[in-house]
C-alpha cells in the first residue's frame, strides 16, 4: 500500500486516488448535519463514486475541502481509496471552495448559509458582504439579508429552522423595531397562515402606527400619500381581514391565558366565535368583490 508520506509527495497532480487514511475532515462544519447518507451510500454502492472529492494538503495529509459527505458514504461503505482533486489552496481559498459548492448545490439551511457568510466576513474578516458575494456568485442584497436573519429573535430563527416560517416573511420581520412585534408577527404569520403581501402590509400598517404614536392595531389611518379616491372595495376587505386576523390572534392568547377561569375562558370564547363570525363574512365579501357573478 502507498504510504501516507508518498501520496504527500505527488500533491502537485490534479486528480488522484488517495487512501482514506490520508483524508481528514474539514475544519469548517457549515452544515450542523449531514442528511441523506444512508441514500448516497446506496447510491455509490450501486454506480460508484461518480464526483471526485476536492482536498488541500496539510502537514502529512489532505484535508477535505469539498466532499464530506462523500467521504462519510465511502466510509461507510469500507472502501480503501477515493478519487480526489488535490487543490493548493489557502485556508481562505479552502473556505471559497467549500462555500461556494454548497451554495450552488443549496444544500446549506437559510440560517446555516447566513452562519458561513457571517464567519467569512465578521468572524475571519476575509472580505465584506461586496467580497464575498462576488465570490459567490449572488447579489449583495441577497448576502446582507442572510447574515440579518441572524438578528432575529431565537423564537422565529427556531421557526425558520423547522419550516414554519419562510424566509421571504423572515426577512420582512428584519425591518420592525421592537422585538417583541417581530415575534407577535411571526406568530401570526405561523398560527394564521398570512401570506407574504398579508405580512408586508401588516408590518406597513405597525410601522405607521408607531411612528404616530399610536398603538397598533387600533391604529386603522389610511397609508401616507393615499389619497382617499384611491382606496377600492377590495383594499378595505383586505385590510380588514388582516385586522380581524390580528383581532383572532389575540382572542386565542387571552383564552390560553384564562385556563385557570372557567367563566372567564368560556366568555373569551364566545366572544372569539363572533370575531371569527366576522372575519368569515369579510373573506366572502372580498370572494365576491372580485367575482361579481357570484
Amino acid at each position: 500500500m502507498q504510504s501516507v508520506g508518498d501520496e504527500r509527495q505527488v500533491a502537485e497532480s490534479k486528480f488522484q486516488s488517495l487512501h482514506v487514511d490520508a483524508l481528514v475532515g474539514s475544519p469548517f462544519h457549515l452544515r450542523a448535519e449531514y442528511e441523506g447518507i444512508e441514500e448516497l451510500t446506496r447510491s455509490i454502492r450501486r454506480q460508484g463514486l461518480l464526483e471526485p472529492l476536492i482536498v488541500r494538503p496539510v502537514n502529512d495529509r489532505y484535508e477535505i475541502v469539498a466532499g464530506n459527505r462523500r467521504f462519510l458514504a465511502c466510509k461507510r461503505l469500507g472502501l480503501s481509496r477515493v478519487p480526489c482533486i488535490v487543490r493548493l489552496l489557502t485556508e481562505k481559498e479552502s473556505y471559497e471552495v467549500a462555500l461556494i459548492e454548497n451554495v450552488q448545490r443549496q444544500s446549506l439551511s437559510p440560517l446555516e448559509e447566513a452562519e458561513a457568510f457571517r464567519t467569512y466576513i465578521v468572524n475571519f474578516g476575509w472580505g465584506g458582504i461586496s467580497a464575498l458575494a462576488r465570490r459567490i456568485g449572488k447579489s449583495e442584497e441577497y448576502v446582507s439579508h442572510r447574515v440579518l436573519l441572524l438578528n432575529l429573535p431565537k423564537e422565529i430563527l427556531d421557526l425558520l429552522n423547522c419550516g414554519r416560517l419562510t424566509t421571504t416573511h423572515a426577512k420582512q420581520l428584519i425591518w420592525l423595531k421592537e422585538e417583541h412585534q417581530k415575534v407577535l408577527v411571526a406568530r401570526m404569520i405561523d398560527d394564521q397562515k398570512l401570506t407574504t403581501r398579508e405580512t408586508r402590509n401588516l408590518i406597513k400598517h405597525m410601522d405607521r402606527a408607531s411612528d404616530a404614536g399610536q398603538d397598533w392595531p387600533y391604529n386603522l389611518s389610511p397609508c401616507p400619500g393615499v389619497k382617499r379616491s384611491a382606496v377600492t372595495q377590495e383594499a378595505l376587505l383586505r385590510h380588514g381581514i388582516l385586522m380581524l386576523k390580528s383581532v383572532l390572534y389575540s382572542m386565542d392568547n387571552l383564552v390560553r391565558s384564562a385556563q385557570e377561569m372557567p367563566e372567564m375562558q368560556e366568555f373569551l370564547m364566545q366572544e372569539r366565535y363572533q370575531v371569527h363570525s366576522a372575519l368569515d363574512r369579510f373573506v366572502k365579501a372580498k370572494v365576491r368583490s372580485a367575482r361579481p357573478d357570484i
